[in-house]
């Protein structure tokens, strides 16, 4: 459950769809949102897929965004320019290594989350002179 958050994140953080999507600037005003919509979720289950690749689960486990980036672009995932993809995969990266689960989504849309975090409190205290 944990990639296609990772996916869904990065698509949200990283994806400009008025430079991404083909085409965005001549659609009428009526249209625009199923197309976004149906752009973002096939660009999404397309990423599922790929990452569910040997070369994707490798890259996955190696936390290495560029290995995934490369992957990535080498079957043809075409949805974005090489720089946004770059920006995915370091988010993907980074949101992976979260220990976050989905809870649910609340009436008003927002998404709940329940996420473990480790602090290391040294890394907060000054050192003390005596």
């Amino acid at each position: 459950m944990i990639i296609p958050l990772a996916i869904a994140h990065a698509i949200h953080t990283d994806v400009d769809i008025s430079i991404c999507m083909i085409g965005y600037d001549d659609m009428d005003i009526g249209t625009i949102e199923g197309a976004v919509e149906d752009f973002i979720a096939d660009m999404q289950d397309d990423l599922c897929m790929i990452l569910d690749m040997p070369e994707g689960i490798k890259a996955l486990s190696r936390e290495s965004a560029p290995e995934l980036c490369a992957h990535i672009l080498s079957v043809g995932f075409d949805y974005v320019p090489e720089k946004t993809v770059i920006d995915m995969c370091q988010t993907i990266i980074k949101f992976m290594r979260f220990d976050a689960r989905f809870i649910a989504d609340t009436d008003d849309g927002q998404s709940v989350f329940h996420v473990r975090l480790t602090i290391e409190v040294s890394d907060f205290l000054s050192p003390v002179s005596v």
